[in-house]
């Protein structure tokens, strides 16, 4: 399970302190999963897929396509503003400059 394509490519991103999640393929959670597959065609010779909405991976292994990765990286943890806060010791609120 650990030597699938997509498994690899999530270890070498996660590994990366501010990522904090990735998606392979289409970055669509509307879509129906018939509307998702990606049909097999014939285009000048080549077997192939008109739309790449698996991102290049099905079944942890590549079919040809691109490999498209869609990575979340968390915010920069910096502010001009300050945030509010609580002291844990006295439970009162204090606004933290950052």
């Amino acid at each position: 399970m650990y030597k699938k394509l997509d498994s690899r490519i999530g270890k070498v991103f996660m590994a990366l302190p501010a990522v904090k999640g990735l998606i392979i393929g289409r970055d669509d959670t509307s879509v129906r999963g018939s509307e998702y597959h990606d049909p097999i065609i014939v285009s000048n010779g080549r077997v192939r897929r008109p739309t790449n909405n698996a991102g290049g991976i099905e079944g942890g292994i590549t079919n040809g396509e691109d490999i498209v990765v869609t990575v979340f990286v968390k915010p920069i943890p910096t502010m001009r503003k300050g945030i509010e806060s609580v002291d844990m010791k006295t439970s009162s609120k204090h606004h933290l400059l950052t």
